[in-house]
Order: structure tokens, then sequence, then C-alpha cells
């Protein structure tokens, strides 16, 4: 949220709004909990709760510069992730409590709170070592340099013939962000 206020200059009096719009979506999440858990049981509530956290998530990047999506967008991050965070939580919660001793609570969470950071911490190692790569391809998508790459047979590189790298539909993905791609030798 810092590239909120950085970047596209929302003032930081409406952040601190739109994070209290977050309480909203906690509370929705809350009071629809243990109905939706009647109703669907803890695993796919937990599922779903998980579903809306990665939506709310997803808005931030989608934000443009100004206007009523930069307002919009980290809004409903707050409301809708919030809620699914919270869906999720009280099942994770609950689930815990019935299924480990009372003596051993304590350290479950320990243990599920230190696997959590673990992976984020894998996550963090994994994204830098990424992140050299993934930048040079959004700078040049967003510049209009186009990227080239080869697909075509190729015998000239040791350990060539790797037919699964001869298909040129693997670019789609980045056509659909709107990288310009040259894909030599596909004939």
């Amino acid at each position: 949220m810092i590239s909120v206020s950085r970047d596209i200059g929302l003032p930081t009096g409406w952040l601190g709004t739109i994070f209290a719009l977050g309480a909203l979506g906690s509370i929705a999440g809350a009071s629809r909990a243990q109905r939706l858990g009647r109703r669907t049981g803890p695993g796919r509530t937990m599922a779903c709760g998980l579903v809306l956290y990665s939506v709310g998530a997803a808005c931030v990047p989608l934000m443009g510069n100004a206007g009523v999506l930069a307002v919009l967008l980290p809004t409903m991050q707050q409301i809708v992730g919030d809620a699914g965070h919270t869906l999720h939580d009280v099942h994770d919660r609950t689930l815990r409590q019935a299924a480990v001793p009372a003596a051993l609570l304590a350290r479950a969470d320990t243990a599920v709170r230190s696997a959590g950071q673990l992976a984020t911490l894998a996550g963090a190692l994994a994204g830098e070592k990424c992140d050299a790569a993934i930048s040079c391809l959004a700078v040049a998508a967003r510049a209009g340099v186009p990227l080239i790459v080869h697909c075509g047979e190729e015998k000239a590189a040791s350990g060539a013939r790797r037919d699964e790298l001869v298909n040129p539909r693997l670019v789609r993905h980045l056509l659909a962000h709107g990288t310009r791609v040259i894909v030599a030798h596909c004939a």
C-alpha cells in the first residue's frame, strides 16, 4: 500500500479511511463464517476464504495511475480480502482447537505460524531470484520492446532437441499481457 500513497499519490487520510473499511470486510467474514461453515463444511469455507483473500489481493496490481480505480480497487482489496482472511481464520482456528489437545495447542499454533513464516521467507528468496527477469520483461513490455525467442529446431547448442520447447504457443501468456513477441524459426 506504500505504492498507493507514493506512486499514485493517494492522500494518507484516504488510505486510513480505506484501511478502516477493511474492518467491514472482517465483520462480514466473521458474521458469515458459522452459517457458511454449516452449509458447506469447514474445508470448503476455508477454501472460499482463500479465494476471496486472493481476489482482494489481485485488486492492488490492477490499479491505474489515478482516478476512481485508485480508490475503488484498494477499497475492494480491504473489504473482500479481509472478509476472506477472516472466513479462513475462523475455521482454521476452530479445526485446530478441535484436533489438537489443549496441552499442545500453543505449540501447534507456533508450528503453524513458523511454517507460514518459513514459506514467506522461501517465497521472498525465490522471488528475489526471479525479480530481475520479471522486471526486465515488464519494462520491455511497457516500452514496446519486443521479446525475441527461438522456437524452431536447434542442433547447434548442447542440450537441444527438447521438442516441448518448439511450440510457439508457449508465448501466449506473454502476448495476453501485451508483450510484443517475435518467434524466430517458427515455420
